[in-house]
């Protein structure tokens, strides 16, 4: 069986990684999980973009040198932003966006709320249109590649009209585009995360995107994750929910067992990859993946190591504002691949 070895390096390995020469813009960055695969591919994240502020505190912690915009992206001049920081039209290497998701979500109400004002991170805004202010960007930028994720759930059902949309103003923007959903399991992440992933090239350019291959011929386990263990010892005091309520509802399931009426209800088997973890984790009452041998939800350690963060990476607030940044984020390993791949085509 191929030997596979588990090791995130720590925040101040990665920033002394050798940089390649590309300028990364990211748009909703959340806590910081695409800008650290960028960065660990030798990418320079020259601005940041991020409303909800739990998550900007925490991107910021992390990302101390990265300028970061905490306004409303619609509210935002994107050209003037880069000439601030010496970027003019048609020189970014790469202009990055995660737009919130729970509009197109298969696990929400999805096409019901379109629209709407919802919840969203603490605060009410509608959401449903942020891809396409994502593509108001990639217009007024003309950026070389442009990188787009969201969740499968908008590529199916009524959701594939505005993805079929959203290809077609990209490529009328004058744009190779291609689209593939990625399993993050497949590049080294123990966590099968499956995710659509746009990716756009300028014609001028003459090249097609290309998209990574899958790194190994199987998947980093639970138990390899965490070390060989069956769980990780906290590297911060922290609190996690064990309470009767996980007791009774995760302590009957057995190892790779799903509840038979609650479907996001899981215990997955520690020798295989976690199943998707949400924003829904950090919620004391709302089913989700349960910890593997105990009656309890992740620990903020154990969900670092879930979706390929550095141990070392700082987070603030509560438990469950930390859970819920890391269930909205983008495993690094997994952006690294594609910033890899991204490289093989700019360079």
């Amino acid at each position: 069986m191929e030997q596979l070895i588990y090791k995130i390096p720590s925040m101040s390995q990665i920033r002394s990684v050798k940089q390649c020469g590309l300028k990364v813009v990211s748009t909703f960055s959340g806590c910081g999980g695409s800008s650290l695969g960028y960065t660990m591919a030798g990418c320079k994240v020259v601005l940041a973009v991020e409303f909800i502020e739990h998550a900007r505190d925490i991107y910021r912690l992390n990302f101390p040198n990265t300028k970061v915009l905490d306004r409303d992206i619609r509210t935002i001049d994107p050209v003037e932003e880069l000439k601030n920081i010496g970027v003019g039209v048609g020189e970014l290497d790469i202009l990055d966006g995660s737009p919130p998701c729970a509009s197109f979500s298969t696990a929400g109400k999805g096409a019901a709320l379109w629209g709407t004002k919802k919840e969203y991170s603490g605060k009410k805004q509608k959401t449903d249109d942020l891809p396409y202010v994502f593509c108001d960007w990639i217009l007024a930028l003309k950026p070389r590649c442009v990188v787009m994720e969201n969740v499968v759930g908008l590529t199916i059902g009524k959701s594939s009209g505005h993805f079929r949309e959203l290809l077609s103003k990209i490529r009328s923007f004058g744009y190779q585009v291609a689209s593939r959903i990625i399993d993050a399991s497949l590049l080294g992440v123990p966590q099968a995360r499956r995710r659509v992933i746009i990716l756009a090239m300028r014609s001028d350019m003459d090249r097609q995107p290309l998209f990574p291959s899958p790194f190994h011929t199987r998947t980093v386990t639970m138990r390899e994750a965490f070390g060989g263990d069956d769980c990780v010892r906290p590297i911060e005091q922290e609190s996690f929910f064990v309470n009767e309520y996980m007791k009774q509802k995760y302590g009957k399931l057995r190892q790779g067992e799903t509840h038979a009426l609650n479907f996001s209800l899981v215990r997955p088997n520690l020798d295989q990859p976690c199943p998707t973890i949400t924003a829904q984790h950090s919620e004391v009452t709302a089913y989700s993946v349960t910890h593997p041998t105990q009656p309890r939800k992740f620990s903020l350690a154990e969900l670092r190591r879930l979706f390929s963060f550095p141990d070392d990476f700082m987070v603030v607030g509560s438990y469950k504002l930390c859970a819920e940044r890391f269930g909205r984020s983008v495993p690094p390993l997994m952006m690294k691949a594609i910033a890899e791949s991204i490289k093989e085509r700019l360079l």
